[in-house]
């Protein structure tokens, strides 16, 4: 856990900067590490996702509690974890081994995803989180003009080298964040949580079984109704499943 004592160290250095309401926190995440210390690794992930879900977006709080889920026997939800550490953090070596490891323990085959062309030229997408591609194009879209404005204040607007090199990375840095904000928004993923889960033709219980899904299966997630959503399994296979059923990534 040598992961939740650098991040117990970074709550021990900000609580007294921080509201009661980051204390309360703080005395969470402690009561979770102890718990996964001594074993009680449902305790333990139960206090890290709740931690998580209360708004503390940290990949390695994501990690944390897929360790957990994991060690706990939950093989969806920390899948699930795992795979919301990853779009924080997708170059972690430690996540992608233990995400692969979880992935060898679900018992449905996950299929294959092909990805369109575009996806495939921007190879480059998944070296760093969409958050970093995000400020990154901020930071550099602003120092481009902080750059572009010196040298035409100067008297040197032919000399454009500089600001050229960093509108090109810039534009580098907004294509790998629209897409990833294209991807998470239009075409969102979620985790089978439930051990067997029946995919139905319709949204009512009276609706056909069309098959089962066993926890830990990623998905496409195309829309919900009446406390369903539609998912997708392959590019054949697809149907309707209670909400509480599919995590979210």
């Amino acid at each position: 856990m040598k992961r939740c004592a650098l991040l117990l160290l970074a709550a021990w250095a900000l609580l007294p900067l921080q509201t009661a309401a980051w204390a309360g926190q703080s005395a969470d995440f402690l009561r979770s590490v102890q718990d996964y210390e001594a074993g009680r690794y449902l305790q333990a992930a139960e206090g890290f996702s709740a931690l998580a879900e209360g708004g503390l977006e940290n990949a390695d709080l994501y990690f944390d509690a897929g360790n957990a889920w994991l060690k706990a026997g939950k093989i969806g939800r920390a899948i699930l974890w795992y795979e919301r550490a990853r779009r924080l953090n997708p170059a972690e070596p430690d996540l992608s081994f233990n995400l692969q490891y979880a992935r060898k323990l679900v018992r449905d085959e996950q299929p294959q995803r092909q990805e369109p062309l575009y996806a495939v030229l921007l190879f480059w997408k998944d070296w760093l989180g969409l958050r970093a591609w995000a400020w990154g194009a901020a930071a550099l879209s602003a120092a481009f003009w902080i750059f572009l404005g010196v040298r035409l204040a100067v008297g040197r607007p032919k000399s454009l080298k500089a600001p050229g090199a960093v509108l090109a990375l810039a534009l580098v840095f907004v294509l790998a964040a629209g897409y990833g904000y294209l991807r998470r928004e239009a075409a969102p993923r979620g985790v089978i949580l439930a051990e067997a889960a029946e995919v139905r033709s319709g949204t009512t219980e009276a609706s056909s079984a069309l098959f089962t899904l066993h926890e830990g299966v990623v998905v496409d997630v195309e829309r919900e109704r009446n406390g369903r959503v539609l998912v997708r399994y392959s590019r054949s296979k697809f149907g309707w499943l209670p909400k509480q059923d599919v995590g979210i990534i």
